[in-house]
């Protein structure tokens, strides 16, 4: 992640190191142009949604992925990234497309294995 640029982070909520979601946020927090994190957990509720976006996580996604939630969300977070990157480098460009910044279906799959 410091080497590249990436639009956007899906993380486990905890990792088998004992390590979680909180620990990658603070991680991430450190980069120039830090991307969204997505917290994806099988065991979703309100409570941990709240938690999530309080502690400044993007958003939460229940597992397994429903490809609609899945392509809604992360498309929205590359774009929030995208804008975030042109005000950070003081850049206002107009859009070229209707299709602009977003993630289409193509991609995903490509991220995702096929899925």
């Amino acid at each position: 992640m410091r080497t590249s640029s990436i639009g956007t982070v899906i993380s486990e909520s905890y990792f088998s190191d004992g390590h979680s979601w909180k620990d990658l946020l603070h991680e991430i927090q450190d980069l120039v142009n830090p991307p969204p994190l997505i917290v994806a957990d099988r065991l979703a509720d309100e409570r941990l949604w709240a938690e999530v976006l309080n502690v400044g996580a993007y958003d939460l996604l229940i597992k397994p992925f429903d490809d609609a939630e899945l392509l809604r969300v992360v498309s929205m977070a590359c774009r929030f990234h995208q804008n975030q990157r042109e005000r950070t480098a003081g850049l206002r460009k107009p859009p070229n497309s209707a299709e602009s910044g977003a993630l289409t279906r193509t991609k995903v799959r490509a991220v995702f294995g096929g899925r």
